[in-house]
């Protein structure tokens, strides 16, 4: 992700996501955002764990997960997840 507002410094966002299916039924995840911006410093913004389990034990047409999300996210973050009805630089 690339961002540069009229007016302030261009900014460079990345992610890293290292995941690891601890067994058959349970995977596990660590995400890791970071952001730079010219003219200032680098951070991480966001880190990231998720962990899944499979409900039914064996392979079925429709498979149920449970699907479990730690999110911390510090106010250096500038990335956007979502936009609903506010796209101006204003907002």
């Amino acid at each position: 992700m690339v961002g540069s507002p009229r007016r302030g410094n261009t900014f460079w966002g990345s992610q890293a996501e290292f995941e690891y299916g601890a067994t058959g039924w349970w995977s596990t995840a660590l995400y890791l955002d970071g952001q730079t911006t010219a003219k200032e410093s680098a951070v991480f913004t966001v880190y990231r764990f998720e962990n899944r389990f499979r409900v039914l034990p064996k392979e079925h047409w429709i498979n149920p997960v449970l699907y479990v999300e730690f999110v911390h996210v510090n106010a250096a973050d500038k990335s956007l997840r979502e936009i609903v009805g506010h796209d101006v630089e204003d907002d």
